[in-house]
């Protein structure tokens, strides 16, 4: 009876190891496919912001720099704003945009916006498909575009919970590599020639700035179309200008 109690007593000792050996492995396993595998939700909104951006900066460069021109002159039937406009003749243009890389960050952030809470609610929505949940704060959101790149900079606080298990989840970054912060650059320096002189000497441009490819076409209203193509990527920034024109009969 003795032998058979001391049998006893090692099975159940060997049952609780054997058991506290699945519960560890089980829960480490949850753990670290929760907060690493299926429920990280950077990748996902990362790459969908990602597009996001693309997809603004794809929209903005035919057209001046903006989703929707508002003072613009239609070339090739694709709407191109003015950088610099004078409506009357023989006087230099007037700069439309000072604050031209302001304005196009602006542009980016508008137009990714609503893209973003879209990415949110895409993932939340595969979430609820997967048994997790996921809850969020309020959207910061804000672009940065510098040279050779753009950057938009992603603040919410997300929360992914599966049974008793939860993962947070602060900050987002998306960066794209793009030349639009020195096809706008170049855009200013023709914006300040033409203010300064009417005129903007591009064949020369281009030899210092091999990087770049300047064309221009004059309309018959006085209307300069000027294109700056990247020759890395081909990306090709379109914009208006109009100064010192000369009414028609004259010169």
């Amino acid at each position: 009876m003795n032998k058979k109690g001391q049998l006893m007593i090692w099975v159940i000792i060997a049952i609780v190891l054997v058991s506290s050996i699945i519960i560890y492995f089980y829960t480490e396993r949850s753990i670290s496919s929760l907060s690493k595998e299926n429920t990280d939700p950077k990748p996902y909104i990362e790459k969908c912001a990602r597009q996001a951006v693309e997809e603004a900066i794809d929209k903005m460069l035919p057209q001046g720099g903006f989703i929707e021109p508002k003072n613009y002159k239609k070339y090739d039937d694709v709407k191109r704003e003015y950088l610099c406009r004078h409506t009357g003749y023989y006087k230099p243009c007037i700069n439309q945009h000072p604050a031209y890389l302001d304005d196009l960050r602006i542009e980016i952030e508008n137009y990714t916006r609503a893209k973003v809470e879209k990415c949110f609610t895409d993932l939340k929505n595969s979430m609820g498909k997967k048994k997790e949940s996921m809850t969020f704060g309020p959207l910061s959101l804000s672009a940065e575009i510098m040279p050779s790149r753009v950057r938009l900079n992603i603040e919410r606080n997300v929360i992914i919970s599966a049974g008793d298990m939860s993962v947070n989840v602060k900050d987002f970054d998306a960066e794209v590599l793009s030349p639009l912060y020195d096809l706008a650059s170049t855009a200013m320096a023709i914006v300040n020639e033409e203010v300064r002189n009417c005129y903007f000497e591009y064949t020369t441009y281009d030899l210092m700035h091999p990087k770049v490819s300047i064309t221009k076409h004059v309309m018959s209203d006085s209307t300069k179309i000027y294109s700056i193509k990247d020759k890395d990527s081909f990306k090709t920034l379109t914009f208006a200008l109009r100064g010192c024109g000369i009414p028609p009969g004259y010169g």
